[in-house]
């Protein structure tokens, strides 16, 4: 629903007693057990069967099939519509989207029952998603920066611990989010000193030498090449942005691509 979607802390609480007794077990703790999916079981000795009012709608005591319903109505619920439409384009578009678009998100997931493939079509084919004023201006998250570097750089991941490990590093460890509305993708959260500064010393680090995790696919070349970056990523860089890789040391060219003004964008 969205922080502001209409709930109320009663709701909460609601919710709450609906999905008592939904739990998980592994066939060795519970032989016997109807498990559903990855090892979920709904233990009825733990639930609680009393009727409940949950966003304005009854919910009787039947057992495992209210939290069933509850989840229905929150799908189908026009706050989880604007919501999740707000979110993909915020994240295909602009960091502030336009509202039009975001309405016209919003009706065609209702109109397809939540079917995420028309909405994603619907955002795909608008004049917004298309328009120039948009291209290159969202700021990547510590996750599109370190993958894009990689496969810019045609590089091999040998230990994907280590890279997320540097994730961490950047605070955006996979799956390592606290709340429960995911990690921000806007520039404001993202764009600050000590994060660009740990984003230059990554790009130096992978671009000056051989990096025991990270190699480049060419088994002959110890570090990236400015000229095999400049070929994968064409010609997005400002005139500034060339003069100074130009005017630097050969060495330092490929790490300047990477820790450019242009490459933080996509």
């Amino acid at each position: 629903l969205g922080v502001d979607g209409g709930y109320t802390q009663t709701d909460v609480i609601a919710l709450a007693r609906i999905l008592t007794g939904w739990t998980s077990i592994s066939i060795k703790q519970l032989p016997n057990a109807d498990l559903k999916g990855n090892g979920f079981y709904f233990d009825s000795k733990h639930h609680d069967f009393s009727d409940k009012v949950f966003l304005g709608r009854t919910i009787k005591g039947t057992g495992e099939g209210e939290g069933e319903q509850v989840l229905d109505i929150l799908a189908k619920h026009p706050a989880t519509a604007k919501h999740l439409s707000y979110k993909l384009a915020q994240y295909f578009v602009s960091d502030r989207p336009p509202q039009s678009l975001v309405n016209r998100l919003s009706q065609s997931y209702l109109k397809s029952d939540g079917n995420i493939k028309v909405v994603l079509d619907t955002l795909f084919h608008s004049p917004e998603f298309r328009d120039p004023q948009y291209f290159g201006k969202k700021f990547k998250t510590p996750y599109q920066y370190v993958i894009s570097a990689i496969r810019a750089g045609d590089l091999e991941v040998t230990d994907s611990v280590r890279v997320n490990n540097l994730l961490k590093q950047m605070s955006m460890g996979i799956y390592d989010c606290l709340t429960p509305n995911g990690y921000t993708n806007t520039e404001e959260f993202w764009l600050n000193p000590d994060a660009l500064l740990r984003r230059l010393t990554f790009a130096t680090t992978v671009t000056s030498k051989k990096v025991g995790f990270l190699k480049p696919s060419d088994p002959t070349s110890s570090s990236l090449k400015t000229e095999d970056l400049y070929r994968t990523l064409g010609d997005r860089f400002s005139k500034n942005t060339q003069q100074v890789i130009a005017n630097s040391p050969p060495a330092q060219g490929a790490m300047l691509i990477l820790g450019s003004p242009e490459f933080m964008y996509h």
